[in-house]
């Protein structure tokens, strides 16, 4: 919007960064979508990833936040994504593809769940658009392909029955 900052000199704590991030998610982008500007909606969420990775702090701290803007901006965007107007769309499925991977990456190494599920899920989109941009242009292996799509699609399922396990036993 107008007169707002960049978030590139600005020091804001976890708590802050959440709110930001709560802040585009439902109000600016509500109003941007409506006006159908993908490149706006699209960079509000790089910043804020770049913000997470080159400003922001430990990677204990990266974890809680960076795949929940991942999600975030993959849910804003998906809708754009489908549209065929969209000129390069395959430069923002890829780019999308490695954001994804890159936040499923960070939750495994810091043993974290955040969004993991929403994450596998997004994971499995992706894959299913970028199949056929894989195939022309020649790096496409379809049982490498497949094997990947379903152990993502497992690992999603045994995920959501542990989650679900642990709130029965929780409810009884």
């Amino acid at each position: 919007t107008g007169g707002e900052k960049s978030l590139t000199n600005q020091k804001l704590s976890m708590i802050e960064l959440n709110l930001l991030l709560e802040y585009k998610s439902r109000i600016e982008v509500q109003v941007y979508k409506e006006q159908k500007d993908f490149d706006f909606v699209w960079n509000m969420y790089i910043e804020l990833l770049e913000y997470v990775e080159l400003s922001c702090c430990n990677e204990f701290v990266k974890v809680k936040i960076y795949p929940k803007i991942v999600f975030y901006m993959y849910d804003s965007v998906k809708s754009y994504l489908e549209m065929e107007q969209i000129q390069q769309k395959e430069v923002y499925l890829k780019e999308m593809w490695k954001k994804v991977n890159h936040a499923i990456s960070m939750l495994r190494n810091q043993e974290k769940t955040y969004y993991l599920i929403e994450l596998l899920d997004s994971k499995i989109y992706l894959m299913e658009k970028l199949e056929s941009y894989f195939r022309k242009i020649g790096r496409y292996n379809q049982q490498a392909w497949n094997a990947l799509k379903q152990k993502t699609k497992d690992w999603k399922e045994t995920l959501k029955s542990l989650y679900e396990e642990s709130i029965r036993k929780k409810i009884y």
